[in-house]
């Protein structure tokens, strides 16, 4: 990204260069469409809910490690779990590569909970996106450099007030961000509820290319598409990511966003200002990302071979006790929770022996509850999600 107060002669847009805001319905993303409707239905009755949100909280950590991949940071998802903990390294640069995943797992978390349909598509949604992060970042983080080397000011909440070029892309002049982005909340919030997918894959692009803040335009448009499918309950209980298929397939997702800046090929790619083709495959695309990762999560969520992976832990850390153990893990993870008392059936062990195996097993993270006298529920630790999640994070 080129950043500066003049970048050669910056180009006044009108509000229609941004269009079209929505693509042709074609039979392909109506395709699309459809199997990740279906998908949804899928993870939705594949885990009991509280062990979806415990898998869920692995997958905010997912979403930060890919985000920040795609991004240039490697942070390693335990590094993001130690610093959920306030344990920061003393190397200073994987400190704040620390801090850079925490930022992204608090946001997403906060405004996971505050997007609704009403309000997804409003600017004041967008500003509390970038506020939430950089507010979680210390001030020595709030700062960025143009490609010239000048430092300057980040400042959370606040859309850019400076000109900047990002590749061949001249985004809109900052006096006209408000104008824009009033044009994207217009163009999207009146969706039908049957093209809802396509917008999402839509207006990510269309909110990349207004560019609107300083720094941080990629997290903001991947949190905010995040929100969008949560808002509308599209996002299949949290336990499926879409920055992991972008992040693995990052080459190809910028390229797709670089093309569908692209000015209209003719009298046959639409009728706005941008392609309206190139707009098409990118939401094919993306929607086949999105496809693409539900399909991979059904599959890692399958109960026997969870329970097939959580045998050969069991058998790696408890030895002696790995079939008692299983029985436990396989009572959560099926039924959510179970109370304390119920240990001694599900273990067929005396009282004093069934505490020591459930003592054991919150000790190495693998269960956890509220208190000493709530139920027991799943714990999934970064430790063990990389062994019952094969291949969760990779990069």
């Amino acid at each position: 990204m080129t950043i500066g107060k003049n970048i050669g002669k910056v180009i006044p847009m009108k509000v229609s260069s941004m269009e079209p805001m929505m693509p042709r319905i074609t039979p392909e993303l109506i395709s699309l469409s459809g199997a990740i409707r279906e998908r949804i239905g899928g993870l939705k009755e594949k885990l009991h809910p509280i062990t979806a949100k415990a898998v869920s909280a692995v997958v905010a950590d997912m979403n930060s490690y890919y985000s920040n991949l795609i991004e240039g940071h490697h942070t390693y998802p335990k590094d993001i779990e130690r610093a959920l903990q306030n344990d920061f390294s003393s190397n200073l640069q994987e400190r704040d590569k620390q801090l850079l995943g925490l930022a992204h797992v608090k946001t997403e978390n906060a405004i996971l909970s505050y997007a609704t349909e009403e309000n997804i598509f409003t600017p004041g949604t967008l500003l509390k996106i970038h506020e939430t992060f950089y507010a979680n970042l210390p001030e020595s983080m709030r700062l960025s450099k143009s490609q010239s080397g000048k430092e300057y000011q980040i400042i959370p909440g606040k859309f850019r007030n400076f000109e900047v070029a990002v590749g061949a892309h001249q985004p809109p002049a900052s006096k006209s961000l408000e104008k824009f982005i009033a044009r994207f909340c217009e163009a999207y919030k009146n969706i039908p509820i049957g093209e809802i997918l396509i917008a999402a894959a839509a207006s990510h692009h269309r909110l990349a290319w207004i560019h609107p803040f300083g720094d941080g335009n990629g997290r903001v448009v991947r949190i905010f598409t995040s929100s969008l499918l949560k808002a509308y309950g599209l996002n299949g209980g949290g336990i499926w990511s879409i920055s992991r298929g972008l992040a693995r397939n990052r080459s190809q997702y910028y390229a797709k966003l670089a093309i569908a800046d692209q000015d209209r090929q003719g009298d046959l790619d639409g009728r706005g200002t941008l392609s309206e083709r190139s707009l098409i495959k990118f939401c094919e695309f993306f929607l086949s990302t999105m496809l693409d990762q539900m399909d991979f999560m059904l599959g890692v969520l399958k109960l026997d071979s969870v329970i097939s992976r959580y045998a050969r832990l069991m058998h790696e850390v408890f030895p002696k006790k790995s079939e008692l153990c299983l029985r436990i893990i396989k009572e959560l993870w099926t039924f959510g929770e179970t109370p304390r008392g119920k240990i001694c059936e599900i273990t067929g062990m005396s009282e004093r022996a069934s505490r020591a195996i459930l003592s054991e097993l919150e000790s190495k993270g693998f269960v956890k509850s509220d208190s000493l006298k709530t139920p027991v529920h799943i714990n999934i630790s970064a430790d063990i999600s990389e062994q019952i999640f094969p291949n969760l994070f990779i990069g």
